[in-house]
């Protein structure tokens, strides 16, 4: 995973202005190592390639933060993005938080549009490619249009193009999220068919057109 760590880093570290950041950046006051510090824009980088616990991702959202600095975390989807979220996935996604594909086939960076039921996934979108050199401050009017953007992405402080707040500028993407979200309040309003109801199913559909067919 270091190899794939370091990969990573000089990735985003080409793609953000040149002389702007650095890797492996010191921060001695509160004993931590950024992967990367954009310094123009005072943004902390963190990449995570392997489990994290919800302890150790607070923890450093807390460290950075004391110092007036905004953290994005990038996580690659070898570890998350799965059917189920850990507590720190979860935990992170309600910040500015980013998958990565690097390695892989797919999008350098993404964000995604998801629904989650506790700690599943039920939903999600194809990925939206996203340019992390270019950021924008995150105004109120951008989560006011879809439940899902006051839900789930009232904590970014900034974004980036490409992502989900600079996709709700436009219309036709807030039509799409609506009509998302209401199929799924709908199917989710159907209880779902047990394993054994499904296996079932089809004998009793036999069942219902023999009645069917002999009654009176």
């Amino acid at each position: 995973m270091e190899g794939l760590h370091k990969k990573i880093q000089q990735t985003l570290l080409n793609l953000l202005p040149y002389n702007e950041a650095r890797l492996e950046v010191n921060f001695p006051s509160i004993r931590r190592k950024a992967d990367l510090f954009w310094y123009d824009k005072k943004i902390i980088f963190e990449i995570q390639c392997s489990p994290i616990s919800l302890e150790e991702a607070q923890s450093r959202n807390s460290s950075y933060t004391s110092l007036g600095l905004s953290i994005c975390w990038i996580l690659h989807s070898k570890c998350f993005n799965k059917e189920h979220l850990t507590p720190a996935e979860i935990f992170l996604r309600e910040g500015s938080c980013y998958y990565t594909n690097i390695g892989f086939p797919g999008p350098l960076f993404y964000d995604q549009y998801d629904i989650l039921i506790s700690s599943k996934r039920i939903f999600k979108s194809e990925p939206k490619s996203i340019d992390l050199s270019v950021v924008y401050r995150k105004q109120a009017s951008l989560i006011n249009h879809s439940s899902y953007f006051k839900r789930t992405l009232c904590k970014r402080k900034f974004y980036f193009k490409g992502d989900l707040l600079f996709l709700a500028q436009s219309k036709e993407q807030r039509r799409i999220i609506r009509k998302c979200e209401q199929e799924t309040r709908k199917r989710l309003s159907f209880p779902q068919p047990t394993p054994l109801q499904k296996l079932l199913l089809p004998i009793k559909n036999i069942f219902n057109s023999l009645l069917r067919r002999y009654s009176i």
